[in-house]
């Protein structure tokens, strides 16, 4: 797993660095640069490109991630409705060795220039984007509106390809998906392509949206495309069952797809807890039996408050805290929250340095992380139900 954790840092590592580079203009390549081009004389093709490079060796390796990508979109027929040129389309993409950097760019007849590092392998993640986003230009509704395809939209397709012949990336994808939060989805869906190679929560989000949604359809798909459509509205188009009894602002479409990025990882990462399961670990570390007037009750952890000075029900809570962690393992990450603020409670109880009101403060939040947790669980099963009843 260190092995799939360390490739896909080094994608964003590697990404960072060149990204300065990556909108450059062509004409303003050195005369270095453009004297080169004229030297290109080894070629291979894939389904919609055909490569120029100064060895074979380059123009064949970057072939393959050409069809990795093509392969990836031709696998659905929605996706090659969609996202595919016609068949017979095939843009001239042309890679100069330049030592230290990467830069894309169209030329005037519709070529593609990338300058890439001869120190750089040509699988390069941001060849793999290069190639994606010449794709998605060829397409509508992308290519009507705008100069650029969607940075989200590159980013989850680029990760998709390269899932194909890293199978170990879908699995460190599976167990992070549990450390990562979703994002505003306003900010994803409007990020400039230097948010995602910066920021690797941000690319995660884009590869679990575009699966969140494509669980749906791809027509959904093309909604959040549409420059027209700010993100509520957006949401209610694709998903107006959704939105049929809600107000329709960004809060919303937020809430929305925080249960949409719940509900696609909740199937997902293996060794984890059902949410039921997780609830019910929860809510019994809420509850303490102590003795109470001579007789045995069950009470919650903040009645004991009052009573923390005393050693029995400091050890108690303490004794509590151990059982509760190696859950942390396995929980459900829609209970992550929650049982955080809990951790915190319970760690904060035996402090004598730390007052009642603060302790009863972080209470209040251990409940409203519960309540969180419900909303989020409901809207979960509620999307389950809905998919079994589509099948």
């Amino acid at each position: 797993m260190a092995e799939y954790r360390s490739g896909v840092f080094s994608f964003f590592l590697v990404a960072l660095a060149a990204a300065v580079f990556f909108a450059a203009d062509v004409s303003a390549q050195s005369a270095e640069a453009q004297a080169i081009s004229e030297e290109k004389i080894f070629t291979a093709n894939s389904d919609f490109f055909e490569f120029g490079a100064e060895t074979s060796s380059v123009s064949f390796a970057a072939a393959g991630v050409a069809r990795s990508v093509e392969n990836f979109l031709n696998a659905s027929s929605a996706l090659r409705a969609n996202f595919l040129p016609p068949a017979g389309t095939r843009r001239r993409v042309e890679i100069y060795s330049q030592p230290g950097i990467f830069q894309f760019a169209f030329d005037s007849n519709g070529r593609v220039r990338i300058f890439l590092s001869k120190e750089n392998n040509p699988a390069f993640p941001l060849l793999r984007r290069a190639l994606v986003e010449a794709l998605l230009l060829e397409v509508s509704p992308i290519s009507s509106d705008s100069p650029r395809a969607p940075a989200w939209l590159v980013t989850a397709i680029a990760m998709e390809s390269e899932i194909a012949h890293r199978p170990g990336m879908l699995i460190f994808l599976r167990k992070n998906a549990k450390f990562i939060s979703p994002v505003s989805l306003a900010e994803l869906l409007s990020a400039p392509e230097e948010k995602f190679l910066e920021d690797e929560n941000f690319s995660q989000n884009a590869f679990w949206f575009f699966r969140s949604v494509m669980a749906s359809s791809t027509e959904k798909l093309a909604v959040f495309l549409d420059p027209h459509l700010d993100v509520s509205a957006a949401v209610s188009a694709a998903f107006p069952q959704v939105f049929a009894e809600q107000e329709k602002n960004v809060p919303a479409a937020d809430i929305f797809w925080t249960v949409k990025f719940f509900s696609t990882i909740q199937r997902v990462p293996a060794g984890t807890d059902a949410l039921a399961e997780s609830q019910k670990t929860f809510d019994d570390a809420l509850l303490f039996l102590v003795e109470i007037g001579g007789e045995e009750a069950r009470v919650l952890a903040s009645e004991l408050i009052p009573q923390r000075g005393e050693l029995e029900i400091c050890t108690l809570v303490s004794a509590r805290f151990a059982m509760l962690a190696p859950h942390f393992r396995t929980l459900n990450p829609v209970w992550h929250n929650a049982f955080t603020e809990l951790g915190v409670f319970f760690e904060m109880f035996p402090n004598g340095e730390i007052d009642k009101e603060t302790l009863s403060a972080q209470w209040q939040k251990v409940l409203l992380a519960r309540r969180d947790a419900l909303v989020l669980q409901k809207g979960i099963i509620t999307a389950f139900a809905e998919k079994s009843a589509e099948k």
